[in-house]
């Protein structure tokens, strides 16, 4: 509603006198959070209410959406957690209700393994099952989740529930996995005696799941406390071996200090190494107490004038997110005014909406790689087609499709970011058949033709393999055995 393309007007009248829930607050970016800023102004001035919810939310990002609301009363620092606070034109109202859990404590502990130890990790997994519970990986990109479970089905331990969970699953295996999840880990589940899960940061929000023992990747430490936040959940009994909530962080280290691999791409190395420093000296986490003293020492070091052993990584970060910021801002609407008329933006230029691209012109709501949305199928003879699986009727490809069909197929959907692979697809959008080209729901998807469940490109000379494998979701690998690495592997929720 306020990025400066088409209809932006039409989305804001339909937000008029609305109440706007936004959920899991802290979780977006500086390039997000820019465009919310701008959207909380818009909102107060066309008399609509805002909720924002966030568990881990740092004072500085409290203070900052509480001042784009024209709220800044509450933009003071508050010390107290939980927290409510409630503004409006009659005054303002401030409260911590009582925790749930006013004393919880997990126990804090650190591993060292490699990027390609899948294997150790794996066996560490089933020995924390051994007598009886459940664990989960929470893994920071999708490759190294992969690698986890690929590892744990090699083993062949009996007896022990694996599941998998990552972005890379079309959207109904997705959807399908996460009920499954839900009937096993959630609140009324019915638990495996040894259960392992392995996932991305899908697990970390919105899934409402309790496990026994957690291993995770480093990640910024608003990050951690909400992955603890899956340990020991709900209220049932625990196996012997765990009845204290024990948290798990994996970081490689070597004699010059943290090996940050892969996750530098998914997240700032400088809250990576300030969350790391921060926790390196604990053996317990304390619930809710902790919350706002560890969070804002990680992100008021991140916004303020840093001169620690990081000033590298905090320069790094300083200028993308100065970056971020500016890219956000060049392609928002103004601030409202009740001397200006929203047409008003149509005199200056104009982007395109577009969630996907990553030109110029395109207006994101989310910045990142260029990104491309597919639809896996099986082409048959006598131009018909069906989704790999089991795959019940086929669709011809040659006309455009029923909306049932239409519907069916939307539903097998995923989004692809490997950059070579997105570039191939997008040279084959002129080339689509009907059954994508004529459809009004399937048009920007691409068609991704499998044989026998993979496809199999030459893309600047060099060989590159997808398969759409049931137990692992979509793989990438280059010539030569190489899994394909970072946009492949750093796709997140």
């Amino acid at each position: 509603a306020v990025l400066n393309v088409k209809h932006a007007s039409l989305r804001m009248i339909g937000l008029a006198q609305k109440v706007i829930i936004i959920d899991e607050v802290h979780a977006y970016d500086t390039y997000m959070t820019t465009i919310i800023e701008l959207l909380l102004t818009w909102l107060r001035s066309i008399g609509s209410s805002v909720i924002l919810l966030s568990a881990t939310l740092p004072q500085s990002r409290r203070a900052a959406l509480a001042t784009a609301y024209g709220a800044p009363e509450l933009a003071t620092t508050m010390a107290s957690y939980p927290a409510l606070s409630i503004y409006s034109a009659g005054g303002q109202h401030r409260t911590s209700p009582a925790a749930c859990s006013p004393d919880r404590r997990i126990g804090l502990h650190w591993l060292t393994h490699g990027e390609d130890e899948e294997t150790e990790k794996a066996c560490w997994l089933l020995q924390q099952v051994a007598d009886g519970g459940c664990a989960c990986w929470m893994a920071n990109t999708v490759r190294k989740a992969q690698d986890i479970y690929r590892a744990l089905l090699e083993i062949e331990a009996p007896g022990v529930d694996l599941t998998l969970l990552h972005a890379q699953f079309p959207l109904d295996d997705r959807q399908s996995r996460e009920g499954s999840l839900r009937d096993s880990y959630g609140p009324h589940g019915i638990r495996p005696h040894r259960g392992i899960v392995v996932g991305t940061q899908v697990l970390e929000q919105s899934l409402d799941l309790d496990f026994d023992v957690m291993a995770t990747d480093l990640a910024p430490i608003d990050l951690i406390l909400q992955r603890a936040g899956r340990l020991h959940r709900h209220d049932r009994p625990r196996p012997t071996a765990h009845t204290q909530p024990q948290l798990w962080i994996n970081l490689a280290l070597t004699p010059d200090g943290p090996d940050l691999g892969v996750d530098v791409w998914v997240y700032a190395p400088f809250l990576l190494l300030q969350t790391w420093q921060t926790l390196s000296d604990r053996n317990e986490l304390v619930l809710p107490a902790d919350y706002r003293k560890l969070i804002d020492t990680v992100y008021d070091a991140a916004n303020g004038s840093y001169r620690g052993p990081f000033v590298d990584a905090w320069r790094a970060l300083y200028y993308a997110e100065a970056a971020a910021a500016q890219a956000a801002q060049n392609r928002l609407l103004p601030e409202p005014d009740a001397e200006w008329s929203i047409a008003a933006a149509a005199a200056r230029l104009m982007f395109e909406e577009s969630d996907s691209g990553a030109a110029w012109i395109a207006a994101r709501t989310r910045l990142g790689d260029e990104s491309i949305v597919v639809i896996p199928l099986e082409k048959h003879d006598h131009g018909t087609c069906a989704r790999p699986g089991p795959i019940g009727p086929t669709v011809r490809v040659d006309q455009p499709p029923a909306r049932e069909d239409e519907l069916a197929l939307l539903r097998r959907q995923l989004r692809i970011h490997h950059r070579d692979a997105v570039r191939y697809l997008r040279e084959q959008l002129d080339d689509h058949p009907p059954l994508f080209k004529d459809s009004a729901l399937l048009k920007n998807c691409s068609p991704l033709w499998l044989e026998g469940g993979e496809a199999h490109w030459y893309i600047n000379g060099r060989a590159i393999t997808l398969k759409l494998d049931p137990n692992l979701g979509l793989t990438i690998t280059k010539e030569g055995g190489k899994r394909a690495g970072r946009s492949e592997s750093w796709v997140q929720l």
